[in-house]
């Protein structure tokens, strides 16, 4: 898809999501933030450039060799392979946990924020599907510990997505499948709320 698209919604969808949180007060560009799943390293790429120390986790290796200090830091591994020193302010995980088990992903998640941290989460929902509906995500949520602040469907940005798939790649992976996006925010401390 490019590095421009690199999840339905690309960096548009990540500066809104990141405006939201700092409105919220929940960030300010410190503290450290993972991005599991980085792909390409688009994402930790614009924080490290807005001064925000960031690592980016993937199983496979997609970003540039040559082009890497000391921020951001790429690793390659997995999710529940990875053992970083300390704990993270904020985690962000762009259409990548629906392709996991999403509770055990979670709960690793919540492991490795920082006890007021924040999960930033765009993915795929699927209206029919008993694991992936809107319901599935927020029982996931709950059962984790986590807090739901905010939850946008952001459809418009998937269809966008999968019409370049079918352009590019001539067929549609879910064919038949009511499939939607949506965006969160969420809070491993339960007492701060989003209206």
């Amino acid at each position: 898809m490019g590095c421009e698209k690199t999840h339905p919604g690309g960096l548009a969808l990540t500066r809104r999501q990141l405006e939201k949180v700092r409105r919220m007060g929940l960030w300010t560009k410190e503290g450290s933030v993972l991005d599991v799943g980085c792909g390409s390293g688009q994402t930790v790429r614009f924080l490290a450039g807005q001064g925000v120390v960031c690592t980016g986790i993937d199983i496979e290796k997609s970003w540039e060799d040559g082009i890497l200090q000391d921020n951001p830091v790429f690793c390659q591994t997995s999710l529940f392979s990875y053992h970083p020193e300390k704990k993270y302010r904020m985690i962000m995980a762009e259409c990548v946990l629906s392709l996991l088990d999403v509770q055990k992903a979670l709960e690793r998640i919540y492991a490795l924020l920082e006890e007021d941290g924040v999960l930033l989460i765009s993915d795929l929902f699927d209206i029919k599907s008993e694991t992936l509906s809107k319901g599935s995500w927020e029982r996931y949520f709950k059962q984790t510990g986590f807090c739901l602040l905010d939850w946008e469907e952001e459809t418009s940005f998937f269809r966008e997505y999968m019409a370049r798939w079918v352009w590019e790649h001539g067929s549609f992976p879910w064919k038949g499948r009511k499939m939607s996006y949506f965006a969160a925010i969420l809070s491993k401390e339960a007492k701060i709320r989003w209206n």
